[in-house]
C-alpha cells in the first residue's frame, strides 16, 4: 500500500503564470485561481465524477506541478492505481526521495527504464518554472534534485541537461539551494554541455554572469561590460574546444568547497592525442609501446614544461600533422626547444 504525502502541500505556492502553448484544463485552472482553487475543484469533481477527474488528471498536456499539487486529492479518493504510468511513476519518484526510509514499498527501481526516463524528463521540464509550495528548498525541490540526478548519473541523459541549467540559473536569481542540481549537472561528464554554462556568460543579469563564471572556473572582472563578457564567453569556447577531449570531472563539488573545481584537462592526454574517459581519466585506446616512453620522458619534466609541451603538441598537430608525428618521435628536451622556438623564446636555451 503506498503512503500518502500527506506534508507535500502544507501552504499554498507562489504559481507563475505562465503561457504555454499547450496546457491542460487543470493547468489553466491553477495559473488562473491558485493552489487552493484548483484542489477545490479536483476534489468536487472526484466526489461527483470519479472518471472525469481521472481523466483531467491523466491529461498528457498536465504539468508535474499540477500533479505534485493533487498528491494528497489522488490518494484521498483512491485514484493512484487508475493514474497513467507516467503520473504514477512520478508520485513514486516523489515518495521514494521524501518519505523517510522504509515508509514506501515500492521505488522507482521497478519502473520501465524508457518509461522512468521519459517521466524524469517530464517532471524538469514542465516543472522547472514553478518554485514549489515553500521559498528556498523544499520537498517539490528535493524531487525535482532527485530526477535531475536520476537522469544524469544513473542514465547519463545529457537530454536532460539543458533544462538542468535553466533550473540552475533561476534558482540562483533568487538565491535558493542549487548545490545538487549543480553536481547532477556535471554528471554526465558532456563537455558540450558547458555550452549551455558559457552561454550566461553574455547574460544582463549580474547573478547568472557571476555563478557561470564560478562554474566554469572564470574570474569575472568588475565592474564588467557586454565587451568583456562577450570576450570572456569566445576565450571559454575556444579554451573548450581545444581541450574537451581530454576533459575529466575532478570530484570537486559546493558540498566540498565554495570554489570547486569541476573539470580540468588532462595535460597527458593532451600532449599525446588521446582522447580520455572523463569518469575515469583513462585512455579510450591503450597506450603503444612509444607513446608510453613518451610519456615517461614526459612526466620527468618541470611543470611549466610540462604545460608548454602539451599546448605546443596540440597546436602543431592541428597545423601539420606530418611534422607532428616527427616531433613525437624527438626526445623530450628536442620537443621542448622546437616548442620554445616556435613560441618565440628559444632564447630560454
Amino acid at each position: 500500500m503506498l503512503i500518502v504525502l500527506y506534508y507535500l502541500l502544507s501552504s499554498k505556492g507562489d504559481e507563475e503564470s505562465v503561457n504555454y502553448e499547450r496546457q491542460s484544463r487543470l493547468d489553466r485552472l491553477w495559473y488562473g485561481g491558485g493552489t487552493n482553487q484548483l484542489k477545490r475543484y479536483f476534489s468536487q469533481t472526484a466526489r461527483t465524477n470519479i472518471r472525469q477527474a481521472l481523466s483531467l488528471v491523466n491529461d498528457e498536456d498536465l504539468r508535474f506541478p499540477v500533479l505534485f499539487i493533487l498528491t494528497d486529492e489522488i490518494y484521498s479518493f483512491s485514484l493512484f492505481g487508475q493514474l497513467s504510468v507516467r503520473n504514477q511513476t512520478a508520485i513514486r519518484v516523489c515518495a521514494f526521495r521524501t518519505m523517510p526510509a522504509g515508509w514506501f514499498e515500492t521505488a522507482w527501481e521497478g519502473a520501465d527504464r524508457d518509461a522512468l526516463i521519459k517521466t524524469l524528463r517530464w517532471m524538469l521540464a514542465t516543472g522547472k518554472g514553478w518554485d514549489g509550495p515553500q521559498e528556498g528548498h523544499d520537498v517539490y525541490d528535493a524531487a525535482l534534485d532527485y530526477a535531475a540526478a536520476l537522469l544524469t548519473d544513473e542514465f547519463d541523459d545529457a537530454a536532460a541537461l539543458p533544462d538542468i541549467a535553466d533550473l540552475i540559473f533561476r534558482r540562483n536569481r533568487k538565491s535558493f539551494y542549487i548545490h545538487d542540481l549543480v553536481w547532477s549537472f556535471f554528471q554526465t561528464l558532456d563537455a558540450d554541455a558547458m555550452k549551455l554554462v558559457a552561454a550566461r556568460l553574455k547574460s544582463s543579469n549580474t547573478n547568472d554572469v557571476e555563478l557561470a563564471g564560478k562554474l566554469l572556473g572564470i574570474d569575472i572582472p568588475s565592474p564588467t561590460d557586454r565587451r568583456k563578457q562577450v570576450a570572456l564567453y569566445d576565450q571559454y569556447i575556444h579554451w573548450l574546444d581545444e581541450n574537451k577531449a581530454y576533459l575529466y570531472l575532478t570530484g570537486e563539488h559546493f558540498q566540498m568547497t565554495s570554489q570547486p573545481n569541476h573539470l580540468d584537462f588532462d595535460r597527458e592526454a593532451k600532449y599525446l592525442n588521446k582522447a580520455i574517459s572523463p569518469r575515469w581519466r583513462t585512455p579510450d585506446d591503450p597506450l603503444t609501446d612509444d607513446e608510453a616512453e613518451c610519456l615517461a620522458e614526459f612526466r620527468r619534466e618541470p611543470e611549466d614544461e610540462r604545460e608548454l609541451l602539451a599546448s605546443y603538441s596540440q597546436k602543431l598537430r592541428a597545423r601539420d600533422r606530418e611534422r607532428w608525428d616527427n616531433w613525437m618521435k624527438s626526445r623530450v628536451a628536442e620537443q621542448v626547444m622546437a616548442a620554445r622556438k616556435d613560441a618565440g623564446t628559444d632564447a630560454y636555451y
